[in-house]
């Protein structure tokens, strides 16, 4: 059955992904000033959105263990993320980068084939990239999710508790930050590891906060209190690592906040399960996998349109366009049969 408060919520993710990915305020050069700081507190803001959906894979995965075998629930649910990493590898591949417009300018589908053999040599010089995120940067989640996954699986095998797992997973994630965004500060360890935020660690402690929450019943009225302290808790610490690093506001993907405020935002689901039941936010969350699969050729589509005009209205409608258009061919494909496997 669906929860369709957590659809609610993974449609905000989902639209904070794309907030992420089209950077309004900043990917265009002429916002400066006042545009910089909004630009950068909506992509702090929408840093939830992944951990988020870590923490809800965490939690799916886990109630579906109670009426399967853990190995029989790994290889079923790691297949299926794998084709459909197979598939998105070579869509992404094809339909690499603004290839709308280089179809334009060469005009015939050539770019399309020539990205297409390209592919063989990509993957022979960067083995590390290709193996980790494919071809176009959003598919990593799925990588780290497979990787994620496998780890929750093995420790459940070894029968480890939900308290054990969370003391592991913030272990995880302490390493992780102390080679990224603390690297430089005295929690650091003086060295920058590779993949230190886009990784198996980092999916493992977020799915081991959802698992936790599958394994204990939680709700509260005060949801909402926890979910703003939350919000303001990364805000500070966001504030505190830029003035450290002698930087105007710069938003950062993953900190010790990360983790309270996925767990908040989930705890707020939990808390409200017929939360925007039937709206927009909720349908988009329904197909918020499709959306984040497509959304990148889509981008790279459209993204001959986002320089034809410059304006801060703009920033937002080029956002919703993405996010429109993404939904739009989700639908459409969702009709076909055997392609609907690729989009949900």
């Amino acid at each position: 059955m669906r929860i369709r408060s957590i659809d609610t919520l993974k449609g905000l993710a989902i639209i904070a992904v794309v907030i992420i990915h089209t950077e309004p305020f900043i990917a265009t050069a002429s916002m400066k000033g006042d545009w910089y700081y909004l630009g950068q507190s909506l992509q702090q803001l929408s840093s939830f959105a992944v951990p988020f959906f870590f923490v809800a894979a965490g939690y799916f995965y886990s109630r579906g263990i109670s009426k399967e075998s853990i190995l029989s629930r790994w290889l079923k649910y790691t297949s299926r993320l794998a084709s459909l990493l197979l598939i998105w590898t070579i869509i992404d591949g094809i339909f690499w980068g603004p290839w709308l417009e280089q179809m334009i300018k060469a005009k015939s589908a050539a770019p399309l084939l020539w990205n297409l053999n390209a592919l063989p040599s990509f993957a022979a010089k960067r083995p590390d990239l290709f193996f980790f995120r494919g071809t176009a940067v959003p598919l990593w989640f799925l990588v780290s999710l497979i990787a994620g996954i496998s780890l929750l699986a093995l420790c459940l095998k070894l029968s480890l508790r939900p308290p054990a797992l969370l003391a592991i997973g913030f272990s995880a994630y302490a390493l992780c930050l102390a080679t990224s965004s603390y690297e430089a500060t005295f929690l650091g360890f003086g060295l920058t590891l590779p993949l230190e935020q886009r990784g198996p660690l980092i999916a493992f402690s977020f799915l081991t906060v959802g698992h936790f929450f599958a394994a204990h019943n939680i709700s509260t009225k005060h949801s909402a209190p926890f979910l703003a302290t939350a919000v303001i808790m990364i805000f500070c610490e966001s504030a505190l690592l830029s003035h450290l690093s002698g930087l105007p506001f710069q938003e950062r993907p993953y900190l010790f906040s990360s983790l309270p405020l996925a767990a908040c935002a989930f705890l707020f689901a939990t808390s409200h399960p017929n939360l925007g039941a039937n709206s927009v936010l909720s349908a988009l969350g329904s197909r918020s996998l499709g959306i984040y699969l497509i959304h990148t050729p889509v981008l790279g589509a459209v993204s001959l349109i986002r320089r034809a005009v410059v304006h801060p209205i703009w920033e937002i409608i080029f956002a919703l366009l993405v996010i429109s258009l993404s939904y739009g061919l989700v639908a459409l494909l969702m009709r076909i049969p055997y392609i609907r496997k690729s989009v949900i």
